[in-house]
């Protein structure tokens, strides 16, 4: 029937449910991140304290030794929305830019998912601080932890303990992120004593100003890094920016490191391509910060 219909309105039949799903809250014909994404290591279920998270592991042989930190991976933002004023099925982004890092990454690390993302579901969060409306159902998860609530603090807390427990080690972390990823790895850091770097691409470091400027709904409930107290200065900062920039001005984020009397680095290009093209100098940054740690 599906198929009968998409050829009369010249669109695919996952189209076709998709728009029936939005008027009569039916589901079906849509591929899950869980098969269109692949993790080049092992990937389990973790739950943290309100959600489940979908963590990736890499060299977890080599991580049973007592040298170096290991690296926390946090990804963005990815599809929230699927149009404007029209929410995703799936937050998950099509082609997540940060695990493509994590699978050429030589070292020690963990890739560990957002909620609601990668096919994670809720476990027992509290009220969202606002209704999303949505015209249809989401199996498993409420749409406000990944719109409004997505830097929120149960989000945060929640992931703050499925790193714990994926880790399960007590040796210093590195964390890096890209954009939204970068939100969520300083307030991470401010809440967890192992963390002694952070790396952030592209970084909504000022989530208010970031909202206002792109005339955006306020994140309601959300915490903002900007409005946060200072880092401690035994956690390492390096915060990169790309100079064409424009979902994350450069300049939002050179405030913020000069806030937090972190390093900054201008790199020419665009808020997520660029990053693709420079996995050799990332690396080499991220190793660095590695040394610089283990030599106090």
């Amino acid at each position: 029937m599906f198929e009968r219909i998409a050829e009369t309105w010249g669109i695919s039949s996952c189209q076709v449910i998709f728009a029936l799903s939005l008027l009569f809250g039916i589901s079906g014909c849509q591929t899950t991140s869980e098969e269109r994404i692949r993790f080049e290591g092992d990937s389990l279920m973790f739950e943290g304290r309100f959600f489940e998270h979908r963590i990736g592991l890499r060299n977890s042989e080599a991580a049973n030794d007592n040298e170096g930190a290991v690296v926390v991976v946090i990804e963005g933002d990815g599809r929230p929305w699927a149009a404007p004023g029209r929410l995703s099925l799936d937050p998950t982004s099509p082609d997540p830019l940060l695990l493509h890092w994590f699978d050429q990454w030589p070292g020690r690390a963990i890739y560990v998912g957002r909620p609601c993302y990668f096919g994670a579901k809720e476990v027992s969060p509290p009220e969202p601080s606002v209704e999303i409306k949505t015209g249809f159902r989401l199996t498993g998860c409420d749409p406000y932890w990944f719109t409004l609530g997505r830097y929120s603090d149960p989000v945060v807390q929640s992931m703050v303990e499925a790193i714990q427990a994926g880790l399960k080690t007590d040796r210093p972390l590195i964390l890096i992120g890209h954009s939204g990823g970068g939100t969520l790895a300083m307030l991470l850091a401010g809440r967890m004593s192992q963390v002694r770097g952070v790396i952030t691409l592209a970084g909504n470091l000022q989530v208010t100003r970031w909202q206002e400027s792109h005339s955006y709904t306020p994140l309601y409930g959300s915490l903002d890094p900007a409005s946060e107290p200072v880092l401690p200065a035994k956690i390492l900062q390096l915060h990169l920016a790309a100079s064409r920039d424009n979902v994350i001005s450069p300049d939002w984020i050179e405030h913020e490191a000069a806030r937090q009397h972190a390093d900054f680095l201008l790199w020419e290009g665009d808020h997520n391509d660029t990053w693709k093209q420079k996995w050799p100098e990332i690396n080499a940054l991220v190793q660095d910060m590695i040394e610089r740690l283990k030599s106090g």
